[in-house]
């Protein structure tokens, strides 16, 4: 980040759960450009269940503090006719938020129309229903499916497993959508729980070389 932006703010002014989002926010809103550095990181992920549902939970909360912040500034940065906020805006837009309202409505009608014996809903629209919700799951695990393998294909130079583990790179194309869907729940709790920063616990200590013997 250059500082002459951080000195331009008068300091940094971002203290939601995800400041380095709102802060790239701030940057697409105002016309602030943002680039991609060619580095590599390396971070620890989460070792747990629990800590990834902590941690995504706090993500997702971060998000909608963030999109309900600035929304209005990156739809007047759209009108402006500035790409970097039309991107922004569809990166923190809670548009999965509609997809679970389908999910709901459909499930409440499914349950009311069953249970009113052919009054309120004909054997036809339950069966629509039932399909509307099975082609709504069925299109998000392969949806995700599709971006595991392409992220696969694309960064296979840069995974490392142990030659005997090899095989989990394949099983994860099809379990990383189911824990994608673990994203539902936690969707419709942020919006109502109050979330604070809670540390990711690091414990793994690895050197480069050990890294290397991964390959």
């Amino acid at each position: 980040v250059s500082a002459r932006i951080v000195q331009g703010m008068h300091g940094w002014d971002f203290h939601t759960l995800t400041e380095d989002i709102q802060f790239s926010t701030f940057c697409a809103a105002n016309g602030i450009r943002i680039g991609y550095a060619p580095a590599e990181f390396y971070d620890e992920q989460p070792l747990t269940f629990k800590a990834s549902w902590t941690q995504r939970m706090r993500w997702t909360k971060g998000f909608y503090q963030v999109f309900f912040s600035y929304v209005g500034d990156l739809v007047h940065g759209v009108r402006k006719k500035r790409f970097g906020a039309y991107d922004m805006l569809m990166t923190i837009a809670p548009g999965n938020i509609l997809t679970l309202v389908s999910a709901f409505v459909n499930s409440v009608y499914l349950v009311i129309g069953s249970l009113s014996h052919g009054f309120l809903a004909t054997q036809n629209e339950l069966s629509m229903a039932v399909g509307s919700l099975v082609m709504t799951f069925a299109s998000m695990y392969v949806t995700f499916f599709v971006l595991a393998v392409i992220t696969t294909v694309s960064e296979r130079k840069h995974i490392r497993c142990r030659k005997g583990r090899r095989w989990r790179i394949i099983t994860n194309l099809f379990t990383f959508p189911l824990f994608m869907m673990t994203y539902i729940p936690i969707n419709v709790a942020a919006l109502f729980m109050k979330v604070e920063w809670v540390p990711t616990k690091h414990t793994v200590s690895m050197s480069m070389e050990e890294m290397a013997e991964e390959q």
